[in-house]
């Protein structure tokens, strides 16, 4: 018999106990029920296609995406979940990663993924 564990989740104070198996069908159902929804709704007018790896150190993430049409791209994202870092901290450590990677100020992009493809 394959069973699988449930997963006990804590999120804004609630506490989520779930199968893996069925949250993962009916987060899909859910997805393509309001993706359709949506789509019908509005239309669409691109399709961002992209594998994303996410990494941590320590409060840092780094999403490492590459995007089809466009390339690949890095964002580095230094969080402070209590409040207890600090703006100048946070940014600090953002242009400190932004160094070991050789990334410059003229390399950063404001433009989403989907604007860019739109161009």
């Amino acid at each position: 018999m394959n069973t699988l564990s449930p997963i006990i989740g804590i999120r804004n104070s609630s506490i989520i106990l779930c199968n893996k198996l069925k949250l993962r069908t009916s987060f899909t159902i859910l997805y393509k029920t309001f993706l359709h929804l949506l789509t019908n709704a509005l239309g669409q007018k691109v399709v961002v296609d992209k594998q994303r790896e996410i990494y941590f150190i320590d409060n840092v993430k780094f999403h490492i995406d590459k995007v089809q049409g466009l390339g690949n791209f890095v964002e580095i994202e230094a969080i402070d979940n209590d409040g207890s870092i600090g703006k100048e901290k946070l940014q600090e450590q953002c242009r400190y990663f932004m160094g070991l990677l050789e990334i410059s100020e003229e390399d950063l992009m404001a433009e989403s993924y989907s604007d860019m493809l739109l161009g």
